[in-house]
């Protein structure tokens, strides 16, 4: 057998004890009894009342544990399976059952760690899936399928069509948001936000144009927060919202925040495609974790590898929180830190790769989305292949 064969039976040989010796560790079944009773009472978790509010809290603080508990589990597993002083001494005592080279641990250790993770994961989302689909009516979960959105392309307001810019509606007023749909054979969600100058709630009637009054069309809504409708399949092209102020406050309606979601892919489809991508992060995280433990022990490894998540997440947040269009009177103030990006650039993939808010908004989850979150995996190969080299220098050099 080639050397490469060698090598690669090495680390398949090692991923296999990792995985095993991840199995039989108390932290790994308590994560997931853990996990499978946080989905269990997950309907009585606070949300705003009603049922679609109780299904978007329940996917995005599930989910969300879910995957944070995966990458906890990798940055534990990754820094206790490579001990600094085993390695610095070459006395890693397992490697006298199973001898293989240095490399070669490290690669079946990063493998193992990441598979354990990820069966952790996929339980994990298949709880979630297994719950919603027994607990909540198919209408509901058309809410939060895999959607693509469409901007909406006019209002009519007092018989004036506006193509452009935001409405203003006084007290008692109402108006026409107006969409096409590009494919009528599917559901959609014809979506709005309003803004209130009178208080951070307001009182609206909303409903499709056409459709009869129902007690359900009035609502209690949040100013800056979406308000939708869904539309059933078929019918023609083109759709209309109808809104309506009942608050005492003028609401006004940005068109640019108007759209039209679409179905496209089924709620269980797009939680496929997300798992994949937590699965890339995944992979990235046990790369990194083990790299760093090669050569700086486990507390340095548990703190570099919280900070890399860490930075992950809060960096292109902050980013994008400079860039947030605030509204006044309909300008849009936008703002950025060149630092921040190049850093997003680094790391940003891991937030669209980690628990966000995809899946509660229904929104889909592309192949594309997947291929450009790969470019983790070269960010984590270059920590790991750092260090590799450095436990090799320090080898040599003893």
């Amino acid at each position: 057998m080639s050397r490469v064969g060698q090598g690669l039976r090495a680390v398949l040989s090692w991923e296999r004890v990792i995985a095993a010796e991840s199995g039989r560790l108390r932290i790994t079944w308590l994560g997931l009894a853990a996990i499978a009773l946080l989905v269990i009472f997950s309907g009585y978790i606070p949300s705003d009342g009603t049922d679609l509010g109780r299904v978007k809290v329940t996917l995005r603080l599930v989910e969300g544990i879910v995957t944070f508990a995966a990458m906890t589990l990798v940055i534990v597993l990754g820094a206790y399976f490579i001990p600094y002083e085993e390695m610095q001494n070459r006395r890693i005592l397992i490697t006298g059952v199973l001898p293989a080279q240095r490399w070669a641990i490290l690669a079946g250790t990063a493998l193992g760690v990441f598979r354990v993770s990820a069966i952790f994961l996929a339980v994990g989302m298949g709880f979630l899936a297994f719950k919603l689909y027994v607990t909540e009516r198919p209408a509901m979960l058309r809410h939060v399928a895999g959607r693509e959105s469409h901007p909406a392309q006019y209002i009519i307001y007092r018989g004036e069509k506006y193509e452009k810019g935001t409405v203003t509606l006084p007290p008692g007023k109402e108006l026409e948001v107006h969409f096409v749909r590009s494919r009528p054979e599917v559901g959609a969600a014809l979506r709005v936000t309003p803004y209130s100058t009178g208080g951070r709630y307001m009182e609206i009637t909303v409903r499709i144009l056409g459709e009869e009054p129902k007690v359900e069309d009035g609502e209690v809504a949040i100013m800056g927060q979406p308000t939708e409708r869904l539309a059933a399949p078929g019918g023609s092209k083109e759709i209309a919202l109808y809104f309506s102020n009942a608050s005492a406050g003028r609401i006004s309606i940005p068109l640019s925040e108007a759209s039209i979601v679409e179905e496209t892919v089924p709620l269980w489809s797009n939680m496929l495609r997300a798992m994949m991508l937590r699965w890339t992060a995944l992979l990235y995280l046990s790369l990194v974790t083990v790299g760093v433990s090669a050569f700086l022990g486990m507390i340095p490894t548990l703190i570099v590898s919280s900070g890399v998540v860490l930075g992950g997440y809060l960096a292109p947040f902050v980013n994008a929180l400079m860039r947030l269009p605030r509204y006044e009177e309909g300008a849009q103030v936008s703002a950025s830190w060149e630092a921040l990006r190049w850093v997003g650039k680094l790391f940003g993939d891991l937030a669209h790769a980690g628990p966000g808010e995809s899946l509660p908004l229904g929104e889909i989850i592309t192949y594309g989305h997947i291929a450009s979150a790969l470019w983790l995996l070269v960010n984590g190969a270059v920590v790991f292949a750092v260090g590799w080299y450095m436990l090799k220098r320090r080898e040599v050099a003893a």
